[in-house]
């Protein structure tokens, strides 16, 4: 099990694809995650990260509610 934290804490490296990129692309928003399940949380907030987004994850409601910035762009 080990090993499967380890894992968690770095992204593989990606493999670019062979198309370029527009530019509201490299726009991307913070995409916020709220989930109460601990390992969907974790998962998505890994898958997110290593496709380059910046991801802002909350275990509840409230706590998304406490964190919440509205003048970032969101998704």
């Amino acid at each position: 099990m080990g090993d499967v934290q380890s894992a968690l804490v770095e992204c593989p490296q990606r493999i670019e694809p062979m198309t370029t990129y527009s530019k509201r692309e490299k726009l991307k928003p913070l995409i916020r995650i709220v989930d109460d399940n601990q390992a969907i949380l974790n998962s998505l907030t890994f898958m997110l990260t290593c496709e380059g987004y910046e991801v802002a994850s909350f275990s509840s409601a409230e706590a998304f509610l406490a964190g919440d910035n509205p003048a970032e762009r969101v998704c």
